[in-house]
């Protein structure tokens, strides 16, 4: 799976099912940033589920040494593929500076702005 950070124009539930954690990058529109781990492991912080706000820029991808993660997203809205816009590495990485390594790890060269990830 190719990761790629991106935000939608609607809110994002995210759902941990199965597997090993999974770490999702937030930018947020403020300027700051924070990554929450979805897993099983609650005791060290691990959240069952998280809401993505909509416009909020996000990544995610396996927690170091994973190997799989079965999770589950909804959307209310549904999606529609114009309410997606992918992330420009270089304009995330001048836009929140201390997050650039997380940013490079999950965007991919000359991705263009606006359109979904082809499956």
């Amino acid at each position: 799976m190719e990761a790629n950070a991106h935000r939608l124009d609607a809110d994002e539930l995210w759902h941990f099912y199965l597997g090993d954690a999974l770490e999702i990058l937030l930018l947020r529109a403020d300027g700051s940033h924070l990554t929450a781990t979805l897993g099983q492991d609650l005791r060290a912080g691990h959240l069952p589920q998280l809401v993505v706000t909509q416009g909020t820029w996000m990544g995610a991808s396996l927690a170091p040494g994973g190997s799989y993660a079965l999770i589950g997203c909804t959307m209310s809205p549904g999606f529609q593929s114009p309410g997606y816009e992918g992330g420009e590495r270089r304009q995330l990485c001048e836009a929140y500076p201390s997050a650039a390594e997380a940013i490079v790890a999950l965007t991919r060269p000359g991705f263009e702005l606006g359109h979904p990830p082809e499956a």
